[in-house]
C-alpha cells in the first residue's frame, strides 16, 4: 500500500514511520455463536459487537456467552486492554471510525478487529490515533459496494507514526484528561436534563406550594388553576400550503429568516442552516411574520420542540410551523414549556393525522388542553425552567469547546507537530 500523505506528512525526530503490521502481527476478528442454540447466550463472558465501540473503554457488554459457546465457536477471550475497531458496515457514518479498548476480558464478533497489547505500543495511543484517522481510513481503504469493510490484511498495511513509548504515554495522558473533562460535562448535561424532565412533570401539574387539587381532563392540577384549550388563550396561525407554493421564493441575501422545523430547538433557535426571504415577500405574508413573544411550534416531523421569539420582524415561518400568539393573561415563556411537555406530547399522538410522520393540523392544535395557573405563578415556573435551560446551554457550549480542544490537540500531538515534555525534557517542536 502506498504511503498515505494525509496520515503522515513527515516523520518527527525520534518517531517511527511504519505499518500497523510491523507491531501488530496477529490481528483477528471473532464470530457469532449460533443463534439457534439460545443457551450459548446465557453465560457470563462479555461478547463485544461493533455497535458497542462507542466509548473509550468498554466495561460491560449487552450480550454474554458461555464457555461452551467460546469453545464450540473457536473464539478467543482477549485480555483487558485489547483495542477493537469496527470493520464492517463502514458505509455508515456512525460506524466509520468506531473503536474502543476493553476494561475487561472479552470475546468479540466478526465485525470487530482485535489489537492485543504488544510491547512498545500503547493501545490507548492507538485508540486516539484511530479516533483521529478512522473515518478517513474507512473512506479510503474499505472494500465492497453495498456493505463496505476492512480486513486484517488492509489494516496491517496502514502507515502510522509512532513516538517512543514514554512520549506515547505523555500524549495519552493529555488527551485522557480532556476526555475526562468531556465525560464529566456530558454527565452534568444528562443529569440536568433529567432534573428538568422531573420538574416539568411536577411544576406543570402540581405548581408551586399548592396543597389542594382537582381532577381535570389532563389529570390532577391545583384547585385555582384553569384547564382550557390552546385556541381559547392564543391565536394560532399557519401558512397555507397554497400560499407557500404560489408565492414562496427563497432570497439568499434576504433580510428575513424563514424558519424551518429543524431550526427550532428546545426554546432556542438553531440558525446555522437557514432559508431567507425578501422583506417584500414577508410583508405579503404578514399574518405569518413573527414578532417578539410569538411561539413557534413545528406541526410536521420534529414535533415536541418549541421556542419563544425574542426579537421583532426578523423571522418568518414556513408552511410546517405554527405561530402561536398568547393572550395578555398568558406568559409565552410559560406556555412554550407546556408545549414541550408530556401534556402536549400526549395530545400530539392523539391528534396526529399521518401514519408516516407526526402531523398536527391547526384545528387540532387549537383543541390542545393546557393547564393555566395565575399569571404570577406562570412567570415563576417559566423562570425556573429558563434557569435550568441556561445551565444546560452553558454546559453544552463548554462541551463543544472541549471537543474542539480535543480535536485540535489530536491534530498536533499525534503528528508530532507539537512535542510534549517527557521526563522533564521537552521534545523538539517540529
Amino acid at each position: 500500500m502506498a504511503q498515505d500523505n494525509r496520515l503522515e506528512d513527515y516523520t518527527p525526530t525520534g518517531w517511527n514511520l511504519c505499518k500497523i503490521g510491523y507491531f501488530f502481527k496477529n490481528l483477528k476478528t471473532g464470530s457469532t455463536p449460533s443463534r439457534s442454540i439460545p443457551s450459548y447466550f446465557s453465560g457470563s463472558i462479555p461478547w463485544i459487537t461493533s455497535g458497542e465501540l462507542k466509548s473509550r473503554v468498554i466495561f460491560d457488554t449487552k450480550e454474554k456467552i458461555t464457555r461452551k459457546a467460546v469453545k464450540d465457536t473457536n473464539l478467543k477471550i482477549y485480555p483487558k486492554g485489547t483495542f477493537f475497531i469496527a470493520i464492517t458496515g463502514l458505509e455508515a457514518k456512525g460506524t466509520r471510525g468506531s473503536c474502543a479498548i476493553t476494561g475487561i476480558e472479552a470475546t468479540t464478533n466478526q465485525s470487530c478487529l482485535a489489537f492485543e497489547p504488544v510491547e512498545g505500543v500503547s493501545n490507548l495511543y492507538i485508540y486516539y490515533w484511530y479516533t483521529l484517522y478512522g473515518d478517513h481510513i474507512a473512506k479510503k481503504y474499505a472494500q465492497g459496494t453495498k456493505q463496505q469493510s476492512l480486513n486484517h490484511k488492509i489494516v496491517e498495511e496502514l502507515p502510522i507514526l509512532l513516538p517512543p513509548i514514554n512520549e506515547q504515554h505523555r500524549i495519552t495522558d493529555i488527551l485522557t484528561s480532556v476526555d475526562n473533562a468531556i465525560s464529566k460535562t456530558e454527565a452534568i448535561v444528562k443529569q440536568t436534563e433529567k432534573v428538568k424532565k422531573g420538574l416539568m412533570q411536577q411544576l406543570l401539574t402540581k405548581g408551586i406550594g399548592h396543597t389542594k387539587f382537582k381532577q381535570t381532563e389532563i389529570g390532577e392540577v391545583p384547585i385555582n388553576w384553569n384547564v382550557t384549550t390552546l385556541g381559547e388563550i392564543a391565536t394560532i396561525t399557519r401558512l397555507a400550503g397554497a400560499e407557500y407554493t404560489s408565492m414562496w421564493e427563497v432570497d439568499p441575501v434576504g433580510p428575513i429568516i424563514a424558519l424551518r422545523g429543524f431550526n427550532i430547538g428546545y426554546n432556542t433557535l438553531s440558525l446555522h442552516n437557514v432559508e431567507r426571504i425578501s422583506q417584500e415577500l414577508s410583508d405579503k405574508l404578514g399574518r405569518s411574520k413573527l414578532s417578539k413573544g410569538d411561539i413557534v411550534f413545528p406541526c410536521v416531523g420534529t414535533i415536541g420542540k418549541a421556542a419563544v421569539i425574542s426579537e421583532d420582524d426578523s423571522y418568518h415561518i414556513n408552511q410546517n410551523i405554527a405561530k402561536i400568539t398568547c393572550d395578555i393573561e398568558v406568559d409565552p415563556n410559560y406556555l412554550v414549556y407546556v408545549l414541550m411537555s408530556p401534556i402536549a406530547l400526549a395530545q400530539v399522538i392523539k391528534h396526529n393525522t399521518s401514519s408516516s410522520q407526526p402531523n398536527v393540523l391547526v384545528g387540532s392544535l387549537r383543541k390542545f388542553l393546557v393547564p393555566v395557573p395565575p399569571l404570577n405563578e406562570q412567570e415563576m415556573i417559566a423562570e425556573t425552567f429558563q434557569i435550568i435551560d441556561s445551565k444546560i446551554r452553558n454546559e453544552k457550549e463548554k462541551l463543544s469547546r472541549l471537543n474542539k480542544l480535543k480535536q485540535g490537540l489530536m491534530q498536533v500531538l499525534l503528528t508530532g507537530k507539537v512535542r510534549v515534555k517527557v521526563n522533564d525534557q521537552e521534545a523538539v517542536t517540529t
